[in-house]
């Protein structure tokens, strides 16, 4: 349960970091703060959807008749794998993001 919190806390964590980066990309950008406000509320729901933890364990079903050692091994590449599949994903997404955050403040900026 505390590892579930940990990464609830961690996500909200993400989130938190994400929305004072676009902000402050905003300010950049010459938004008002009025915009601003607009362009965050638009923009903070997007991000919570895309930025949600997941919350399922990889399990190795006892039937594989797998030795501790060999269940150790596939753990571990399977650890390798998904590290560097979530890393590919969270940068397509940080840049899906950027994209949403430019056309947002965009939009806001124009209006």
């Amino acid at each position: 349960m505390d590892e579930l919190l940990e990464k609830q806390e961690s996500a909200e964590r993400d989130i938190r970091q994400a929305l004072v980066y676009f902000q402050s990309g905003f300010q950049k950008g010459g938004l008002s703060l009025q915009e601003i406000y607009a362009a965050m509320d638009e923009f903070e729901p997007i991000l919570r959807q895309l930025i949600r933890p997941h919350q399922t364990r990889f399990q190795l079903p006892d039937r594989l008749g797998l030795t501790p050692a060999q269940a150790a091994a596939v753990r571990k590449a399977h650890e390798e794998c998904m590290q560097s599949t979530v890393l590919h994903y969270r940068k397509n997404i940080w840049q899906g993001l950027k994209i949403i955050a430019g056309l947002i403040g965009r939009q806001n900026y124009n209006s």
